[in-house]
């Protein structure tokens, strides 16, 4: 048993889908990107982010 993030092409490996994750992101009100329902990867890379 095991735990994959990826799409698994094996014949030797059965796989069954269990769950569908959702990120989210989470920004101030006053964030550049908080009006937007959808970011893409490029945007994303773009942003300077805070940790």
């Amino acid at each position: 048993m095991g735990i994959a993030f990826e799409d698994v092409q094996s014949a030797d490996i059965d796989t069954q889908t269990l769950l569908i994750e959702t990120l989210a992101l989470v920004v101030s009100k006053h964030h550049p990107l908080a009006k937007q329902a959808a970011i893409d990867l490029p945007t994303l890379t773009r942003s300077r982010w805070y940790c």
